[in-house]
């Protein structure tokens, strides 16, 4: 694991080209008149002059702003020019100049209330929402910066949300572990992923091709998606294109330098010396003889005057006094395994368009990402592609398909089996190069520089091809038939080798990287099938009573295979294969598991006037992780808004205050997080000691003990938030406080006599409580031609186990490791 921290484009540029095909028939007539100022004066929808707001010319860069009693003068303004008239928080306007002044009048801009929000197998106005659900819209997130992955771009964007590195997958193309609400059970778990309402793997997806992102955080907003929804999930929904919209090419480029920062600081060679005699180690020896009082003068000596000394290597030199090596040029060699900076490119282009009845988007991606190391061996490198088209056959029948194909490939260094290349231990006067060893022979020493000039590759292509097919049926107005299938493949090979080097230490003895020369190849594959169907209708009666109902059946399947062979002993160490291995010992191994889910969904929506608020969601689901008659369980959670700006009594506040919704939810979710077949007794085959006609017979281990009985961990979360808007939208913010249980988690149960002779089995014998709190304020405004935002989010979690049923208080996972104790 890296333990030095990378800091991404520090220094990035960017460059972006847009193409629209003009209408090829339309003729321009262009009318010489004289030019003139134009006057007048913006208000806003209460009659205060509005300060600040924008006036320009329309398809023209000449423009001014209004000043402090919101008046202002444009010069060389034609009579028929479109005037457009903009500020934040308000609706753009646009006025045609007859020659005489403009009073224009800016309406609220009330799009923050009217914004749609993606949600469970659907989408919502963010007025109307009523459980917990953030959302971000991608490009205002991602900007122009060179970012390899999209949960990199989405760090501190959402109150609740933590993204932390992977440390199983560190170096370039580095995945992201993320959390929502803190610890969810002791049996760990992440988020649900869905990329377009399907599980999919984010890293994989470029960046660009990203719409939004929402995050569903409390019961009543995930309870739709059941048993794998406990940890709270994450919907991404890609770019599509847009009817009537004309054809267009876009093309863009990023290219950054990544250098590493917070480097742990190491003590000079004097300071090193001292604590070593500080600590009175050794009677002031060295552990390979050097007197340390003696080392302190030659160093402080060798500072003043290096010339003084003749010394070989790397400031090696011989004592006249005791004939050892003293070591005496300084440096951090933890620094020189580090390059000046990290490369950083992504290039990106699409072409999209639309017509009232078919549209299309396709677009390709590479990102390339060297790492900080000296070498190239640590790098990545992603190339994606996508093809999207909907066609309306029919004015109550559309389809459309989605097909993307992404290949990505990690390299990082394999280093020495006895000496890690981040062990912080060696001090500044450690010489780097090479020492004369006992034989004759020069070796290099055992700095990380030197480890990584001898480390081979450890090489990962992951390969992921997904399609989706979408159905639309429109029978009557208000009522949608939807069906979605999508087949979701990813395959990974992994090949690392190891090769016989030599090197040494300051005590000279020969070291090698490893017992002996090997190869290790992982290949694995994951065929995911999905199915949704749901229909959903909405009714409005009186422009005031709002109804919506969906209901849906979901079914998924996971197949995984992988497997995996060691050979050692290369006949050709540059050309390592299992073939060409001179040792007949060989490791081959294969696993292979499945599992589907089984559920069918509702969820009912009702408003009065956009006041007060009301939505159930409810999911019958069934898990194959568990018992035939502990599968389905029913997982419901009801959530209710009350929009108090929008009453008669705040009348007066409705100038200034857009929203103000309290609201409050309620939900229980099932938790499959576990291994398959823990119900199932398996026996774990071996070759024993013994020997039974001239050789050892195949013998299997007895069976662990397991429980028929053990069903779903139940996650139940209660919920109280508000939101509030005012200043036109320039002011939003929402604050959540939430307490979460988690209860009957599947942990081996109680102690067993060691007489027994096997562990005890899982049982839902423990219960977990999480509560916290979120906080997210953002303010955007104008000053001049100039548009700024600016936010911040707060969010805090504590959690604890509550139950147990373990008088040593060893709580152990469901893996049956612990991590946790009372």
């Amino acid at each position: 694991m890296k333990t030095v921290g990378m800091l991404l484009a520090i220094l990035g540029t960017s460059t972006e080209a847009a193409f629209a095909l003009p209408n090829l028939f339309e003729a321009a007539v262009e009318i010489t008149q004289q030019d003139g100022a134009c006057k007048g004066v913006v208000k806003d929808n209460i009659g205060e002059t509005v300060i600040g707001a924008s006036v320009v010319v329309k398809g023209t860069s000449n423009g001014t702003i209004t000043g402090i009693d919101g008046d202002f003068t444009l010069s060389n303004v034609k009579k028929g020019d479109v005037i457009q008239i903009s500020y934040i928080g308000y609706i753009t306007q646009e006025m045609v100049w007859e020659g005489v002044p403009l009073n224009v009048t800016l309406k609220e801009d009330s799009q923050t209330l009217e914004e749609v929000v993606v949600v469970g197998f659907g989408s919502q106005k963010k007025a109307n929402l009523t459980g917990s659900v953030s959302q971000v819209k991608m490009d205002e997130v991602l900007g122009n910066r060179p970012v390899v992955n999209a949960m990199s771009a989405l760090q501190g964007t959402m109150p609740g949300l933590q993204i932390t590195p992977n440390g199983n997958a560190s170096g370039p193309g580095q995945s992201k572990n993320f959390n929502i609400r803190g610890t969810t059970s002791i049996n760990g778990g992440s988020p649900l992923v869905l990329i377009d309402n399907v599980p999919g793997d984010i890293d994989m997806l470029n960046p660009e091709d990203i719409e939004s992102v929402s995050v569903l955080k409390d019961a009543a907003s995930s309870a739709i998606y059941g048993a794998r929804a406990a940890f709270g999930v994450i919907l991404v929904t890609t770019k599509k294109a847009k009817k009537g919209e004309k054809f267009t090419l876009n093309y863009n480029n990023n290219f950054g330098f990544q250098k590493s920062i917070n480097r742990p600081k190491i003590a000079d060679g004097l300071q090193w010396m001292q604590g070593y005699l500080d600590a009175q180690f050794n009677a002031g020896k060295y552990y390979t003889g050097q007197d340390i009082r003696l080392w302190q003068q030659y160093l402080a000596e060798y500072r003043k005057n290096p010339g003084q000394f003749q010394t070989t290597g790397d400031g090696i030199y011989v004592s006249p006094e005791d004939g050892l090596n003293y070591y005496l040029n300084e440096k951090n060699v933890y620094d020189n395994m580090l390059d000046d900076f990290g490369f950083l490119q992504t290039h990106n282009a699409s072409i999209s368009g639309g017509t009232d009845h078919l549209l299309y988007r396709m677009s390709v991606g590479y990102t390339d990402e060297q790492g900080t190391l000296v070498t190239d061996k640590d790098r990545y490198q992603r190339f994606s592609g996508s093809t999207f088209i909907q066609a309306d056959i029919m004015p109550w029948l559309t389809q459309s398909v989605d097909i993307r194909y992404a290949q990505s490939e990690k390299n990082m260094p394999v280093t020495s089996t006895r000496t890690g290349l981040y062990d912080m231990r060696l001090p500044s006067v450690y010489p780097e190069g090479t020492l004369t060893v006992n034989d004759g022979r020069e070796l290099p020493t055992n700095t990380p520089y030197n480890l990584l000039m001898m480390a081979t590759d450890n090489n990962t292509i992951t390969d992921n091809a997904r399609i989706l097919s979408k159905t639309v049926l429109k029978p009557l107005k208000g009522w949608d038939i939807v069906f979605e299938y999508t087949f979701d493949k990813k395959t990974s090979k992994n090949r690392g080798n190891r090769v016989l080097h030599e090197y040494t230490s300051v005590e000279k003895a020969v070291i090698t990287t490893a017992d002996n020369s090997s190869l290790e190849t992982t290949d694995s594959s994951t065929d995911y099938n999905a199915i949704n169907l749901y229909s959903t209708y909405q009714r409005t009666w009186n422009d005031k009573h709002h109804f919506s109902i969906m209901a849906g059946f979901n079914q998924e399947s996971s197949n995984y295979r992988s497997i995996y062979a060691k050979s050692i002993d290369m006949m050709n160490e540059d050309f390592p294969s299992h073939n060409t291995a001179i040792n007949e010992t060989k490791t081959v191994t294969e696993e292979h598991t499945e599992y589907t889910v089984r559920g069918a969904f509702y969820r009912l929506n009702y408003d009065y006037e956009g006041k007060y608020l009301f939505e159930t969601n409810g999911r019958y689901d069934g898990s194959s992780k568990f018992p035939k008659n502990d599968r389905f369980g029913f997982f419901p959670s009801v959530s209710v808004g009350w929009n108090i700006v929008r009453e008669s009594f705040m009348e007066k506040a409705q100038d200034w205050l857009g929203e103000l919704k309290l609201r409050a939810s309620w939900g229980q979710i099932g938790n499959q997080a576990i291994n398959p077949y823990q119900f199932t007794p398996l026996m774990n085959a071996y070759k024993p000691g013994w020997i039974v006609n001239g050789t050892k017979p195949v013998s299997v281990y007895a069976p662990g003990l397991v429980s028929n009985s053990f069903t779903w961990e139940t996650v139940e979360t209660l919920d109280f938030g508000f939101d509030v808007s005012a200043l036109n939208g320039r002011l939003q913010g929402t604050f959540d406080w939430y307490r979460r249980d988690t209860k009957d988690m599947l942990a081996p149960g109680f102690e067993l006599p060691a007489l027994i002779g096997a562990a005890a089995p899982l049982q839902n014998t423990a219960d977990l409580r999480t509560k916290g709190w979120e906080l997210n304020v953002s303010w955007r405004d104008r000053i001049g031609e100039l548009g700024y935002s600016i936010g911040f989010n707060l969010y805090d979690s504590k959690t604890e186990v509550t139950k147990y049923n373990n008088e040593l208080y060893i709580l152990f996972k469901s893996d049956g490791s612990n991590n946790y104790y009372k």
